[in-house]
């Protein structure tokens, strides 16, 4: 079994014949024979009009998707627990747009997101947990910027990556979060980037974060990818 999520626009309905008049709408489809095929599985209509980004399936049933415009100020978080079959929308109080997803098992998961200030640069990020497979969440931190990726190695060990080369792990499932300092971006492989996410210094906006080894990992962002050794 396998996914894809994002969205296309559409036509709105009652448009006039030959006028560009559309609305964005969230995608989500699933394949199980390995990506020969895939089923278009249907969205509530309830779901704020942006683009699905990041997901979690902590089984062939179990999954959460999120998304969101941050110019919008528009979020979305849609969870299944049929395979796909029904979707429902879940998303958090919280005034962020969600950006990643994560789950150690069919109930326990996180939530980030990021935020902008009055001057748009990246403001602090809410971290939410479940219980339930996604069905409530509840803010369990807070973090001083925002966040792109989270990733557990176990319920008690994560790590979590985001604005201004940013790194916090936590020890204790998430109840607190203590930053890495001691990054070095020199030992990182630069690529070209015309707009970096946020800030005009030399610190990466990681956007990705994967796991080898609970000590060993690598963070991508939008000036490289990082090596992680844990201390």
């Amino acid at each position: 079994d396998g996914w894809t999520f994002g969205s296309r626009d559409e036509s709105k309905p009652g448009a006039a014949p030959n006028r560009l008049d559309t609305v964005t709408r969230p995608v989500v489809a699933r394949t199980s024979d390995g990506g020969a095929t895939w089923k278009e599985l249907t969205v509530p209509a309830e779901a704020p009009g942006v683009a699905f980004r990041r997901g979690f399936f902590a089984d062939a049933k179990s999954g959460v998707l999120v998304g969101g415009d941050i110019d919008d100020e528009t979020g979305v978080v849609a969870r299944t627990s049929d395979g796909g079959a029904t979707w429902s929308i879940v998303t958090p109080a919280s005034k962020q747009i969600p950006t990643d997803v994560f789950f150690v098992d069919a109930s326990r998961g996180w939530l980030v997101g990021f935020t902008e200030d009055a001057s748009g640069d990246a403001g602090p990020t809410d971290i939410l947990t479940t219980a339930d497979g996604g069905q409530t969440w509840t803010v369990q931190s807070r973090v001083s910027t925002s966040l792109r990726a989270i990733r557990f190695a176990d319920p008690q060990n994560g790590w979590a990556v985001g604005a201004r080369g940013k790194i916090f792990r936590t020890t204790d499932g998430g109840a607190t979060w203590v930053e890495q300092s001691t990054q070095n971006w020199t030992t990182g492989k630069t690529v070209e980037v015309e707009d970096p996410l946020f800030g005009d210094d030399d610190s990466p906006t990681f956007a990705g974060f994967q796991l080898l080894t609970p000590n060993r990992g690598w963070a991508a962002g939008d000036v490289g990818v990082y090596e992680y050794k844990g201390r």
